[in-house]
């Protein structure tokens, strides 16, 4: 009564959020069956992106992902910023587009190259 209501539960160390108006898309840590690291040790478990569906469906979108940044969502794609898939090392970012497919699971991920991925902004991506 007169608190929040949460509406999804049993997540670990979600960390970004972003919806298209219809789907919530949520970062989150997602665990080897039976550890629990560090939680600031990012190093031990690929990140995903969850869908939270309309009906309240929650599903792994995509996942992978080795130090998952940020979550956008823009035009039918979600962009995703990482340093890469997991246990490919990189020192610099990456952005990946990743289409929604009319089902709204993911389809195809590409790697943005460098100088497209710098004009999709921050502030571009807010504005959608």
């Amino acid at each position: 009564p007169g608190g929040p209501t949460p509406i999804v539960q049993g997540i670990k160390q979600p960390r970004w959020l972003a919806t298209d108006g219809r789907t919530l898309y949520i970062s989150v840590r997602r665990l080897t069956r039976g550890t629990d690291p560090e939680p600031d040790d990012e190093s031990v478990e690929p990140e995903a992106i969850l869908a939270l569906a309309p009906d309240g469906v929650l599903s792994v979108f995509a996942d992978g992902f080795d130090h998952l940044q940020g979550v956008a969502v823009r035009a039918g794609f979600v962009y995703a910023v990482t340093t890469g898939p997991r246990g490919v090392h990189r020192d610099d970012g990456v952005v990946y587009r990743i289409s929604v497919r009319p089902d709204g699971r993911a389809g195809l991920i590409v790697a943005l190259p460098a100088g497209a991925a710098a004009r999709v902004t921050t502030n571009q991506l807010a504005r959608a």
